[in-house]
């Protein structure tokens, strides 16, 4: 809860203020739409007077690993104690702490590209996922640095995650933050593995190829789950999938979902037991994997650019160009968010990358379009799709597009990336 600040020692005002205090936490306990409102008005006074507190330089000193121009940030990773990453688009990995000292940069030298960042809370450690130039830049590598060995500034101390396997195309690694688990493909066998996000080094179970009789072509990851789905070409009526218990690889359920001819699959998403599934030129279908009930979204037949599930509310927001709607699992249209017009300043950029979700699953944070001014930030409540804060970027002077966004649940501090190579801090 903020507390004003003033000058005015006047009673009256202390007796408002107090009683103002009092009321709230009387609308709390008493039904659930009072404490909406609490929370709604605590909500406003947490970002209502952020603002720009520091700027964080990429390539200031000494970060001089890669030759050439200015990069744009393309990841932004912070911890609980205020570390922020920031990772650009020519593979340079930086740590500031959070009075924005420069602590070090994890590239061991000009000839390491970092892919990709993953902040493991299970152990605390960073994971860097990079190529080399040993590799033609075709292999990927894991590493596991300890936060508290960055925190201090130390880069050079880290253990080698997945070393056995064969991170090549099409190999990959995918790390699970809801289940704990790691997947990781070895391209030179086929196989797939599934480890432990305690202890990387400790492999849970494998499977390959044909644990589908039409071979896997991708797999979907969701709590408690994970869904094989096989390969499909136009002229087969049917799709095959298998469920699986993520912690062991046991068999849930196989089945065959039918198909229409002749239409390419255009989004295939899971989450929990159901499946989201579109084909060219049709309608979006929810199909239930236990029950096999379908229900189809009329109002949906263009194909979205994306989906955020959110578990606690068991709903999913669909993004689409720069709108944000509201779903919940029965096919029904729940909100839009107002004055949320999702800014996109470069193609390249994903909406995962100017769009945060807090854990509660209550507030959206994105990157909005304000017409012929710019782009702002917008938060936004989940429920009602109601603009909860404004943060005008413009009052700072700032003109650099952004480029990457993230929240520190800890600390309340909004950190976004710009096409220089910038960081910039916002906290209230």
């Amino acid at each position: 809860m903020a507390t004003t600040v003033g000058s005015s020692s006047s009673s009256h005002k202390r007796k408002r203020e107090t009683s103002n205090i009092y009321q709230r936490l009387m609308d709390r306990q008493i039904d659930s739409s009072a404490r909406h409102n609490f929370i709604k008005r605590s909500s406003r006074e947490r970002f209502s007077n952020i603002s720009l507190e520091r700027t964080l330089d990429m390539w200031g000193q000494p970060v001089r690993l890669v030759p050439g121009d200015r990069h744009r940030i393309q990841e932004l990773c912070c911890t609980a104690d205020g570390l922020i990453f920031g990772l650009t688009t020519n593979g340079v990995c930086a740590c500031f702490d959070k009075s924005g000292r420069h602590l070090c940069v994890l590239n061991h030298d000009h000839n390491e590209v970092v892919r990709s960042l993953f902040h493991n809370k299970h152990n605390d450690t960073l994971i860097a996922v990079s190529v080399f130039a040993a590799d033609q830049f075709s292999c990927l590598r894991c590493r596991a640095s300890a936060i508290s060995a960055l925190r201090q500034g130390i880069c050079d101390q880290f253990t080698e995650l997945f070393a056995t396997e064969s991170l090549r195309w099409p190999g990959f690694v995918e790390f699970d933050d809801v289940n704990g688990k790691v997947l990781t493909l070895s391209a030179d066998m086929t196989t797939y593995k599934v480890w432990s996000m305690t202890d990387p080094a400790v492999l849970l179970y494998a499977f390959n190829e044909s644990r589908v009789p039409e071979g896997i072509s991708e797999i979907k990851i969701s709590p408690g789950v994970m869904l094989l789905v096989s390969h499909h070409n136009k002229k087969q009526t049917h799709l095959a999938l298998k469920l699986l218990a993520i912690e062991d690889g046991t068999t849930l359920r196989s089945l065959k979902q039918p198909m229409k001819r002749d239409r390419e699959i255009e989004v295939i998403e899971q989450f929990n037991e159901k499946l989201l599934l579109k084909q060219q030129g049709s309608h979006l279908l929810i199909i239930d994997l236990l029950t096999s009930r379908v229900v189809k979204l009329k109002d949906f037949r263009v194909r979205p650019t994306g989906f955020i599930f959110l578990y606690e509310n068991q709903t999913f927001l669909s993004l689409k160009d720069t709108t944000i709607t509201m779903w919940n699992f029965q096919g029904e249209k729940l909100a839009s968010f107002e004055d949320h017009k999702l800014c996109l300043p470069i193609p390249e950029i994903e909406h995962t990358s100017i769009v945060y979700v807090t854990h509660s699953q209550d507030m959206i944070i994105s990157l909005c379009d304000d017409g012929d001014d710019g782009s702002s930030i917008h938060v936004s409540s989940i429920k009602s799709g109601k603009c909860l804060a404004r943060i005008d970027r413009q009052a700072t002077h700032e003109r650099s597009l952004i480029t990457a966004l993230c929240y520190s649940e800890e600390t309340g501090d909004i950190i976004t990336g710009d096409e220089n190579g910038r960081i910039q801090v916002w906290s209230n």
